[in-house]
């Protein structure tokens, strides 16, 4: 019997996230971009990791919508996802290690030191 829900695994050891429907999931994507929109801005300053943010994230909203609209299991996003998030890719989950500590920092540092950070980390 196929769940009807997928759970993804984060960089991060033990963090996980289920999502029930394809559309929770696009918006969690939203929610993700909006989180980080302001350090994606700025890192157009520091390698353009902040376009190639952009594009991941627009890659892996166009990639999770395919199945969806081809009516299969949420359980095809998994795979995907995996290509998107992981340690030597260039999206970050915000509830994650890197996210909160950055997020943490911000205001004491400013977002131009956070966006530095971000890129140091994604490219490093």
């Amino acid at each position: 019997m196929a769940r009807n829900y997928v759970q993804l695994e984060f960089d991060d050891p033990d963090h996980r996230r289920s999502f029930r429907s394809f559309e929770r999931l696009l918006d969690w994507i939203a929610e993700e971009r909006s989180t980080w929109q302001r350090l994606i801005d700025l890192g157009r300053f520091h390698g353009n990791v902040g376009g190639i943010a952009r594009q991941h994230v627009t890659g892996l909203t166009n990639e999770i919508t395919a199945p969806r609209d081809r009516g299969l299991d949420i359980q095809e996003s998994a795979e995907v996802f995996r290509t998107f998030y992981g340690p030597s890719r260039h999206l970050r989950h915000s509830g994650g290690e890197l996210g909160l500590t950055l997020n943490r920092n911000r205001g004491r540092l400013g977002d131009n030191n956070a966006a530095f950070a971000f890129a140091f980390r994604n490219t490093a």
